[in-house]
């Protein structure tokens, strides 16, 4: 397996990362496969590896191959952040809000200028944890990068004072929301449900 042909490789490389971009993430997953028995060392198939392995529900899997590819990744910012965020993403599917969390802390250590879309994921890790006042941080940030979808920082701004029952600043919140994009659904789903909120409050 180690004497792939270098042309062969590349081709291969070339072969999974179009897989992925075009949505077809278990071909991708069977061609890194490859890749990382032939070439050990090399953090990008590790990643490419256990990003197919968490696209197909093998989390615990994934997570060794997204740590080996940490690991190899020690003196490459960009690739540690990238491969943090996604360790982050499979903890979360699993429930691991805090193991999540921390991985959140190191892609950020290692870039510290995140783009807007980082503190909305971000924040939806807190937000699942029941972290309410840390998710409102990281959403209001969100609102105020250009990087970041607004509208779904906005939106889950809403969520988030809504459930600490800021109901008028999570009203403004959703609007926001809908000025940004007026066919938002999540941000009228949660419009409407403050309707009526004032007259019940006592």
């Amino acid at each position: 397996m180690n004497n792939i042909e270098p042309e062969s490789l590349r081709e291969m490389v070339r072969t999974a990362q179009e897989h992925w971009e075009a949505g077809r993430e278990v071909a991708c997953l069977e061609i890194s496969q490859v890749l990382v028995k032939a070439r050990p060392k090399v953090s990008r198939y590790w990643y490419m590896y256990g990003e197919g392995l968490r696209y197909v529900g093998q989390h615990v899997e994934a997570r060794r191959a997204l740590r080996r590819a940490l690991r190899l990744s020690a003196d490459m910012p960009k690739a540690v952040t990238q491969i943090a965020i996604a360790l982050a993403a499979s903890y979360e599917v699993d429930g691991k809000f805090g193991k999540a969390e921390a991985f959140y802390a190191l892609a950020l250590e290692a870039q510290p200028r995140a783009p807007g879309w980082f503190w909305i994921l971000r924040g939806a890790n807190y937000a699942a944890w029941g972290k309410f006042e840390a998710a409102e941080r990281c959403h209001r940030r969100a609102t105020r990068m250009k990087s970041a979808d607004r509208d779904e920082a906005y939106c889950n701004l809403g969520y988030v004072l809504r459930a600490q029952r800021k109901y008028s600043e999570a009203r403004k919140a959703f609007q926001r929301a809908l000025k940004w994009n007026p066919d938002d659904s999540a941000a009228k789903r949660g419009l409407a449900s403050l309707d009526g909120v004032d007259s019940a409050a006592v």
